[in-house]
Order: structure tokens, then sequence, then C-alpha cells
């Protein structure tokens, strides 16, 4: 504790959770760090009858868990946002690492993200390399741009970080503020979008975290709002740039390319 009572420590794992039991059980397996951590889930109104369940999420982890519930279901915007309201007000910690039901940090993800952060001072948002699995079998590992210089000039046109493969000061909410509402299905770009443009960023060179895919989970419906928004993002952020139009011109494009052809184009590359 410090002389306010709070609590102190080094990272938060901030996991938002909805109907997704199995795959919580399964990431809070995953998470393993030898110095001071916290783990906290917040459920984004799920049935009723699980938050029972969720109060035994202490026996999965010998890691302290703590448990804030959305009384109804508002989204991943929402649940991210009362958690790390949370760790404003409750506890005092450095760096907040995000990870979703059913994704897997590999066993050195927090120490060697926070060893990075803690030599690293101008650094506020660090990612890593991930790997894609479907249904137990690896699919790919998506090789991130490392550097800040790199990273910058890209967001313009592509998502330069995985979100639950990402650790951030929380030092860095007081510029970049909490994640955006306005902006549904593409919180994380714009969130991070940000970072790049307020802080120096980078990616571990390092495969940290692996994801559970579903080429085809994603409805034309989620994929038209997600590109909307991140044409929304660009938008409100103009510059006179070349890849900054490139940005633009690449997601009008995709917004008219049918959501079959994406998935078969997918399916081939990642196979």
């Amino acid at each position: 504790m410090d002389n306010t009572g709070k609590a102190i420590y080094d990272v938060v794992v901030l996991i938002p959770h909805y109907n997704n039991l199995d795959g919580l059980i399964k990431s809070l397996g995953s998470i393993y760090y030898e110095e001071s951590i916290m783990i906290l889930v917040v459920d984004d109104g799920s049935i009723l009858t699980e938050r029972p369940v969720l109060q035994q999420l202490t026996k999965v982890t010998d890691y302290p868990v703590v448990l804030r519930f959305l009384q109804k279901n508002e989204g991943i915007e929402a649940a991210l946002n009362l958690g790390i309201s949370e760790i404003l007000k409750t506890q005092n910690a450095k760096y907040i690492a995000r990870l979703d039901c059913g994704d897997i940090m590999v066993r050195d993800r927090l120490k060697l993200q926070v060893s990075y952060l803690n030599e690293n001072k101008n650094i506020y948002l660090l990612g890593s390399w991930v790997d894609f699995i479907q249904q137990g079998k690896r699919l790919f590992s998506l090789k991130l741009p490392k550097d800040h210089s790199t990273i910058r000039k890209q967001m313009m046109y592509k998502v330069c970080f995985i979100h639950p493969a990402v650790t951030f000061r929380v030092s860095g909410i007081d510029k970049v503020g909490y994640y955006p509402t306005d902006y549904p299905a593409a919180e994380d770009y714009a969130f991070f979008y940000r970072f790049v443009e307020s802080f120096e960023t980078a990616n571990l060179q390092k495969v940290l975290t692996i994801v559970e895919s579903n080429l085809e989970g994603i409805s034309l419906s989620h994929r038209r709002l997600q590109l909307r928004s991140r044409l929304k993002v660009l938008l409100d952020n103009p510059k006179i740039s070349i890849l900054w139009i490139v940005g633009v011109i690449k997601i009008k494009l995709l917004q008219i390319v049918p959501n079959s052809i994406i998935i078969s184009i997918k399916q081939l590359i990642y196979r």
C-alpha cells in the first residue's frame, strides 16, 4: 500500500468478459508474472446465471482477481472504460496489459513488456508480434513494425497493434483519455491512434500473445461498421500526406469488396 491506502501493482491485466466463461478461464490460466500484479475482469452484462460462477475465478489463478459488472450489455468500450476508471480510482499501477477472453499470454510476455517499458521511459504503448490460431491450429504469425517512426507512418493505412497484445502506461491516460465511444468496432484503432500521435510507441519483435481467430466470424454488417469507424478516425485526423490518402482510399475500396471475397483471400493467404 502507498500512503493513500491504494494497492501498488506493476501491472494490471484488464480483461472484458461477455458470456465466454470457458475463454476467460483459458486466458486467466495463461497469465504469469513474478512481481506485483492484479487481474481486473469487467463483465459486460452477461446472463445473470454466470455471475455466481465468475465469483469462483480466484480458483483459476494464484493472482488477485477483481470483478466489476455492468448491469447490461453496453459493449467493449464501456467495459474497458469502466476498467480504466477502476484502475485510476482504486489502484496504483504503472501499466495496463490487455487480454481478451480465449486469448493466451506467452509465459514471459508480461516480464518482457514491463522490463522494456521500465527501461524505455519514452515508450507509452508497447505491443508485440502475435500468433493467430483456429481450433488449436496455428494459422500465421502477424509481424508488426518495431519502431515508432514506422508505426506512425503505417497507422495511416493499417492497424499496427493487436488489442489483446498491448501493454501501456497508466500515466498516458491523462493525455489520450479513455476509449472513444464514437468509433464503434474500431475503438482500439482510435485509442492506439491517439497514443501514436501523443507519445512514442513500439512493438517487441517476438510472439507474446496467441489469439483465437475465426475468419468467418465477422459479419458483413460488423465489418462495414468497423471500416466506417476506421475511416472516421482518419478523417477526424486529416494530414497532408500520401500515406494518409492511401489509407483513406484503401478503406473506401475495402468497403465495396464483398465480405466473401475478403474471407477467401484471407483463407488463401493464411493457409
